[in-house]
């Protein structure tokens, strides 16, 4: 029930920005230079969790809704194996609202993590509260549309969560926020 709650919840914040000039740009570069991953997919250890499981996985991505940003940090500790992956678009418009020029970069890494950063990670994880935040932290449409989106999945000991929040929203948790920042530190 939460995976559909999530999905309907990405698909009412995606679905009127579809519409927009830059975001049309942006979900075409996603697809096109990322066609194996969904920019609104939930990460598969989040939807299920077998029993007795004591690893962890997570996946944080960043979203620039209107800028041209997406950004996923993955990790899972059966392979030790830390992956950052990037994608930036420029759509410079002119005066008259036609878009003169369009740029995209792509970029991907990854790095094993020592023991002592996965039990530092998971002890973050385990002092920040995100196991209690709720699942999604609608942007505050008082404010600016152009936001940057944020889902952060957890898979930490059989227990899964996922959140989604935008940097436009009210009540974020302060450990979500510190824990998201903390995972794209890692990734540096």
């Amino acid at each position: 029930m939460k995976t559909i709650f999530l999905t309907a919840a990405l698909a009412i914040i995606f679905l009127p920005l579809t519409f927009a000039g830059p975001v049309t740009i942006m979900h075409v570069l996603l697809v096109a230079y990322t066609p194996h991953v969904s920019p609104y997919a939930i990460p598969a250890f989040a939807q299920t969790a077998s029993s007795g499981d004591t690893g962890l996985q997570f996946a944080y991505t960043k979203i620039g809704v209107l800028g041209g940003l997406y950004q996923r940090v993955s990790y899972d500790s059966e392979t030790k194996t830390l992956a950052l992956s990037g994608l930036s678009a420029a759509v410079e418009n002119t005066d008259s609202g036609i878009s003169s020029s369009q740029q995209a970069s792509q970029s991907q890494s990854s790095k094993k993590l020592s023991e002592s950063e996965e039990n530092n990670a998971r002890q973050m994880i385990n002092t920040s509260g995100f196991y209690q935040a709720n699942s999604v932290y609608p942007p505050n449409e008082t404010k600016s549309q152009n936001y940057m989106l944020h889902i952060l999945a957890m898979k930490l000991d059989n227990r899964t969560h996922t959140v989604l929040w935008a940097d436009t929203s009210i009540n974020v948790p302060t450990g979500t926020v510190s824990l998201a920042q903390a995972i794209e530190k890692l990734a540096q």
